[in-house]
């Protein structure tokens, strides 16, 4: 590839991408992240792969890397309540009830949801115990 090959790697990335997704929905979470780091490399301002890598990081239970890549997300798309919601999460699982409600919070501020009023209410009671 020569630089300024501009479509071939937006090509590669999207091949990469689509690979990713497709051993994310088998549960082959190591090679999800293979294929999606692929993805990155060629297009790292696609702030879906970013999302869907931690997707696998979540899975695999590395929630501070999982965390990493949802902040690389929300620099690219910082209005997107899926990454806050995931970010969310990330946070509850690792016990930061301060983080996770924001988080939370501000997802909800963009869609509001039945499901992340009940994780605002779930981290509120987890932070009073």
């Amino acid at each position: 590839m020569k630089a300024g090959h501009t479509i071939t790697a937006e090509y590669l990335a999207k091949a990469y991408f689509r690979r990713g997704i497709s051993a994310l929905s088998a549960k082959q979470y190591d090679q999800a992240l293979d294929f999606l780091r692929k993805a990155r490399d060629y297009n790292p301002k696609d702030g879906f792969v970013y999302y869907n890598m931690a997707e696998a990081l979540i899975f695999q239970k590395n929630f501070s890397e999982a965390e990493k890549s949802l902040n690389q997300a929300l620099e690219i798309m910082p209005r997107s309540a899926e990454v806050f919601q995931r970010l969310g999460l990330v946070y509850e699982k690792q016990k930061k009830w301060d983080l996770a409600s924001t988080a939370y919070q501000k997802a909800y501020e963009i869609n509001q949801s039945p499901g992340l009023k009940e994780a605002i209410d779930r981290v509120t009671e987890l932070k009073k115990r």
